[in-house]
C-alpha cells in the first residue's frame, strides 16, 4: 500500500532545524498561490531587475524578454561591475570552427532589455542604486557565489522578492540569515535549482511513491559535463576587461560583509616594472675572451677575494663596470701562473 504523501514544505512552518535537515547546500522558499498574491504588481506586471549580467544571467534575460511579450513581466533595470562586450568570435570544437556571438556585461544586457545605456538610475554598476528603485518588484541575482547572500539580504530589506542562483549562500550562517530575513519580512526567495523544477523529477517521484517499482534500497547519482571545452562552461577572457571597464573593488566585495565576515579579500596594488612587462631583459654580451676566461684572485688573499670595480674591456667611457670578479685574457692568466704566488 503506497505511503500517503507528506505535507509540502509550503504548508509546514519553516524553522531553523528543519531548514538544516532538509537543505544542506541550497534552499528554496516556494512561491505558493497565497504568497503570489503578496507580490507587488502581481495583478499587473512583475517588474524584474537583474543583478549580475554574465553568462548565466543571459538565459534569464532571454526568458524574461520572451515572457514580456505576454505582458506578465517586464525587465526594468540591470547591474554589473563590467561595462561588457558584444562581438562575434570563432570557437573550435575539434576540427570544426563555430562562429559564436558574445554579448555579456552591463551595457549589452541593457540593450537586450530595451533600456537606455545612458540611464544611470536603471543601468548601474552598484546594485544598491537598483534596489532604491520603487518600481522594482523582484530581482534576479546571477553574480559570483560570494555576493549571493549579501545581495539577497539587501534586496529583502528593500522590499523585493528574490530569485537567486545556486548556491543560495556560501556558509550555513549566511543561509540562516537569509532564511530569517525572508520569514521576518514576508518576502519570496527562490533558489535557481533548475533541475528540481523540471516536471520529469516530479513524475519520477510520483511513480516511486506508487510502489510499482518495488522497494528502492539504493540511489546513485552523478554529474559530468561531457564537453570538449572542459568539465564546466567556457568563460571568455577579453582584452576589454581592463581596470577602466571593471569595478574590481566592488567585484571583490571586501567592503561588504555578512555577519561580520567580509565577502572577499582586500585588493592589493602590485607595482610592475614597465620594462619587465613590455620586453624581456636580455643578458649582457661579452667578448669571448672576457666571457670564457677564469677569474684572477687578488695576490696574497689566498683566493678569497677578487679585484672589484674594474671596467670591462671594450666598455671604456660608458660607465659600465662589473661588481664581481675581474676577467682577463687566457694569455694574461697563463703569464700570471708562471710568476708564482706573491711574496
Amino acid at each position: 500500500m503506497p505511503t500517503p504523501a507528506k505535507p509540502t514544505p509550503e504548508h509546514r512552518p519553516v524553522d531553523r532545524r528543519n531548514f538544516f535537515r532538509k537543505t544542506t547546500a541550497a534552499a528554496a522558499l516556494s512561491l505558493s498561490a497565497s504568497a503570489y498574491g503578496h507580490v507587488s504588481g502581481a495583478n499587473d506586471r512583475v517588474r524584474v531587475a537583474f543583478l549580475g549580467c554574465g553568462g548565466r544571467a543571459q538565459a534569464h534575460i532571454n526568458l524574461i524578454a520572451k515572457l514580456a511579450e505576454t505582458g506578465a513581466v517586464a525587465p526594468v533595470a540591470v547591474c554589473d561591475v563590467w561595462d561588457g562586450l558584444e562581438e562575434e568570435y570563432d570557437q573550435r570544437h575539434g576540427n570544426a570552427v563555430i562562429r559564436r556571438k558574445f554579448a555579456q556585461g552591463l551595457y549589452p544586457s541593457a540593450a537586450k532589455c530595451g533600456l537606455n545605456p545612458a540611464d544611470r538610475t536603471r543601468v548601474a554598476k552598484d546594485y544598491r542604486k537598483i534596489l532604491d528603485l520603487k518600481d522594482v518588484d523582484a530581482v534576479c541575482i546571477s553574480t559570483p557565489d560570494h555576493w549571493h547572500a549579501r545581495m539577497t539580504l539587501d534586496s529583502l530589506a528593500a522590499g523585493k522578492d528574490v530569485y537567486v542562483e545556486k548556491p543560495m549562500t556560501r556558509t550555513a550562517d549566511e543561509a540562516v540569515a537569509v532564511m530569517d530575513a525572508a520569514a521576518r519580512l514576508n518576502r519570496v526567495v527562490t533558489v535557481g535549482v533548475q533541475s528540481l523544477a523540471d516536471p520529469v523529477w516530479k513524475a519520477a517521484h510520483d511513480f516511486l511513491r506508487t510502489g510499482k517499482l518495488g522497494t528502492v534500497s539504493h540511489l546513485s547519482a552523478g554529474a559530468f559535463r561531457s564537453d570538449v571545452r572542459g568539465q564546466w562552461r567556457f568563460y571568455r577572457l577579453a582584452a576589454e576587461m581592463t581596470p577602466r571597464a571593471v569595478d574590481w573593488d566592488l567585484f571583490l566585495g571586501h567592503r561588504f560583509d555578512v555577519g561580520g565576515e567580509p565577502l572577499g579579500p582586500v585588493a592589493v596594488r602590485v607595482r610592475v616594472l614597465r620594462r619587465a612587462v613590455h620586453r624581456p631583459v636580455r643578458p649582457p654580451r661579452y667578448p669571448p675572451a672576457v666571457r670564457d676566461a677564469p677569474a684572477v684572485p687578488r695576490p696574497g688573499d689566498g683566493g678569497r677575494r677578487a679585484v672589484r670595480g674594474t671596467r670591462r674591456p671594450g666598455r671604456a667611457g660608458r660607465g659600465h663596470h662589473r661588481r664581481g670578479l675581474r676577467r682577463v685574457s687566457p694569455r694574461r692568466h697563463r703569464r700570471d701562473d708562471l710568476r708564482g704566488p706573491a711574496r
